[in-house]
């Protein structure tokens, strides 16, 4: 959004999207405010017992202005897409800093945190660490030629669907798995409704579901299982919404579980 002046050791950190608060903590840098997930009232269990005493700054979608001043902070951190209406009161409170969006190039958002919070060689370390286990499983499932889809039912009955180009995506295919082809929106999402629950079709479904997430319904769940696919229940908390290191960490790990077994 232009130049700002950032402390060199910001002690009091905003952040308002996930990429930018699992990247925070991933770079041991808690901050003292978070917006939430709409629909949740606390962060990720994922994140660990650290972010227990990390203020809420009201949702991603409808941050609270007035309780992010109210923590003084010396850094603010969001996404343009998010928030850029809001740049100005942000900036006004305190110097604010954004990523392009929260699931599009998050390794890029990643490198992006770490310069602000002054942890550029952290930065680097925590993706080259992520590349390396990301290879190593690579070399376990690439051999059985997988596919997967990952998929969240939604309200009205549509499905959503990952591809490569989501945070979600592109783990699965740095770990070996292949998403099958689709006429993916910009984004790199496509939602169907349950009547072309075809589409779904892959060796592993990954359903993504946890608190005021909708259920699969029960006849797409036997379609598929009818198929011969795979299907496995993840937390949408750490698979679609855990957008960064830690989440990456997390799929990584659960996946080589489930291949394994």
């Amino acid at each position: 959004m232009g130049e700002t002046d950032v402390p060199a050791d910001p002690q009091r950190v905003v952040v308002l999207d996930t990429v930018l608060l699992d990247a925070s903590v991933a770079l041991d840098v808690v901050p003292v405010g978070a917006a939430l997930v709409e629909g949740t009232e606390g962060l990720p269990a994922y994140l660990g017992p650290d972010v227990a005493e990390v203020q809420s700054v009201g949702n991603i979608m409808e941050p609270s202005l007035e309780s992010i001043g109210a923590l003084e902070p010396d850094l603010i951190l969001s996404a343009k897409s998010r928030h850029e209406d809001l740049y100005d009161e942000l900036s006004g409170i305190a110097p604010t800093v954004f990523v392009e969006a929260p699931g599009g190039d998050w390794r890029g958002s990643v490198g992006i945190v770490g310069e602000a919070l002054g942890q550029t060689d952290r930065a680097r370390t925590v993706l080259e660490e992520y590349d390396e286990r990301a290879g190593a499983l690579r070399t376990e499932v690439e051999p059985q030629s997988l596919t997967a889809q990952v998929i969240r039912p939604r309200d009205g009955g549509a499905i959503r669907l990952y591809g490569p180009g989501t945070f979600t995506g592109d783990v699965l295919t740095d770990a070996g798995l292949t998403i099958p082809e689709q006429e993916w929106e910009d984004n790199g999402i496509l939602e169907v409704s349950t009547e072309f629950s075809g589409e779904l079709a892959a060796d592993v479904v990954f359903v993504s579901g946890g608190e005021a997430e909708p259920e699969l319904p029960a006849w797409v769940r036997e379609s598929l299982d009818a198929g011969g696919s795979r299907i496995i229940e993840v937390d949408h908390a750490s698979w679609i919404a855990g957008v960064g290191p830690l989440g990456a960490e997390v799929i990584l790990e659960e996946l080589a579980g489930h291949l394994a077994g």
